[in-house]
């Protein structure tokens, strides 16, 4: 409806909808409110306001917000800059299915200073999810990284991967 796609256009309608989706603690809607917020965009600009609704989409399993969180945290934009917070909003999206999330906790972990094995081994195995799913450059960064591996990191890798994401996905 915001954007005229297989309805009339009617950007008042369709914030009025979002708006009561988000009071009704849809995670989805209430990310783009948080965003709303956070622009000043059709509402008045409360950055607190938006980063407890986006924090809030996030616990509701919005991936989007997951995602969003994820990079801020890692980048230290808006927010105070948290690799682990980083990691476990990135986490939370890719367990979701969500490649580009997928991808981004792998960066997070293969290049965590101190990284243990097991690190390694799971930032693998999430790289390989992420180029199942056509991320290519999940897929460069694994021909990187593939030769590696020793023989029983890949049967690790395999054991792991079937571990990361629920079969639902």
């Amino acid at each position: 409806m915001a954007a005229g796609e297989m309805v009339q256009k009617d950007a008042d309608r369709s914030r009025q909808l979002i708006l009561k989706a988000a009071d009704r603690h849809y995670g989805p809607a209430m990310y783009e409110v948080g965003t709303m917020y956070l622009e000043g965009r059709g509402v008045v600009a409360d950055a607190e306001r938006g980063m407890k609704m986006i924090r809030d989409a996030s616990v509701l399993g919005s991936p989007a917000a997951q995602f969003y969180l994820g990079t801020h945290y890692e980048a230290g934009e808006g927010v105070e800059q948290d690799r682990e917070r980083a990691q476990r909003s990135f986490r939370l999206c890719a367990a979701a299915g969500q490649a580009v999330c997928q991808y981004r906790l792998a960066l997070l972990l293969l290049h965590n200073p101190g990284r243990k094995e097991r690190e390694y081994v799971q930032a693998v195995a999430w790289l390989e999810l992420a180029e199942a799913q056509g991320l290519s450059p999940a897929g460069a960064l694994l021909e990187k990284e593939r030769p590696n591996l020793t023989a029983s990191q890949a049967a690790w890798v395999a054991d792991m991967r079937q571990q990361l994401v629920p079969e639902h996905h």
